[in-house]
């Protein structure tokens, strides 16, 4: 899926409960301290020193569904009083290219931000491009003050932008300065985008990948979701696939609302042999198959979508490869 927009979002950002001091208030926002330890971003891809008394609480699309992996999307929420102030961190799962000023530029152009971009100097080998609006917000629920582009030692992108409530608009411009003290210690972390093949884990099952395919895992109440992407330019539509462990998967199929019934084409999955449907729906083609895992108790639902009907068969041989460790 195309990764470019992915952080634009500010539905539920600022929601959920928050634990810790809510009612914690310093003079301004700005002269918050910070806290003496380092806190892990994104699966430790990067490491910065955050405000004393905000907490990581992972979204999630519902109370059925999986929280957002951590090697994803990382989320802090501060309270101060009735305003609140919230980080987001995202593996955009893009690279800058061999021009990662032109990406990001291309990048920020699409996301259409209300902003000015310009160059932040960070510790190497991180490069920042830090945006800032042109005018503070207060009529969301998610107001921008603050955003960052970094291009990490591998070459992935990540974004990282601050809001707050309607509450905490009154302060914007004390937010966001609060917003560049955490960035000025960002750090890049021991986490790697290599892209490398070889065997990944899948639960208690491996699949093997071709270079240019990264894996993540995203763990749910009483599942399990691997998730394949390839690595590309940032703003680049390219392939992924989801492998799926559990016991109520739920077919892609229904959820795409295509109108024209899939087609049919058998294949293998975990050495069983099964029925591989594909469809083309909103620009996309998409391919899933479902059988029962080695252990009896649980299924696999595998699928992958992909910009183009020729690169589908790649990507089930991807799939084709699950197996028992």
């Amino acid at each position: 899926m195309p990764r470019a927009l992915a952080y634009l979002s500010a539905t539920a950002l600022l929601a959920g409960l928050v634990t810790g001091p809510a009612d914690a208030r310093a003079d301004s926002p700005a002269d918050r301290k910070l806290a003496t330890a380092r806190t892990p971003i994104l699966g430790d891809h990067l490491n910065a020193t955050l405000p004393d008394g905000m907490t990581l609480a992972p979204r999630r699309a519902s109370i059925m569904s999986a929280e957002n992996a951590a090697d994803d999307e990382t989320r802090g929420m501060l309270d101060d009083g009735s305003a609140r102030f919230v980080m987001m961190a995202y593996e955009l799962y893009g690279l800058a290219g061999t021009d990662p000023k032109a990406t990001v530029e291309a990048d920020f152009k699409r996301a259409r931000h209300e902003a000015t971009l310009s160059a932040v100097t960070l510790p190497k080998p991180l490069v920042g491009f830090q945006f800032t609006p042109t005018k503070f917000a207060s009529d969301k629920d998610a107001n921008l003050v603050h955003g960052l582009y970094v291009v990490s030692g591998d070459g992935s992108v990540q974004v990282l932008a601050f809001y707050v409530n309607t509450a905490g608009a009154a302060k914007a411009a004390d937010w966001a300065a609060l917003a560049k003290k955490v960035v000025a210690t960002l750090a890049p972390g021991k986490r790697v985008l290599a892209g490398t093949s070889g065997v990944r884990a899948a639960g208690d099952l491996v699949v093997t990948v071709p270079a240019g395919f990264v894996t993540t895992a995203q763990p749910g109440p009483d599942f399990l979701v691997t998730h394949l992407r390839k690595l590309s330019v940032l703003g680049q539509d390219t392939p992924s696939c989801g492998i799926y462990i559990g016991a109520h998967p739920s077919l892609q199929y229904k959820q795409t609302a295509s109108k024209a019934p899939p087609k049919t084409i058998p294949g293998k999955l975990a050495g069983a042999k099964v029925d591989w449907t594909l469809w083309n729906s909103r620009g996309r083609w998409w391919t899933e198959a479902l059988t029962p895992h080695p252990n009896g108790k649980q299924q696999i639902h595998a699928f992958c979508s992909t910009p183009t009907e020729s690169e589908v068969p790649d990507l089930r041989k991807v799939v084709e490869t699950l197996r028992k460790k």
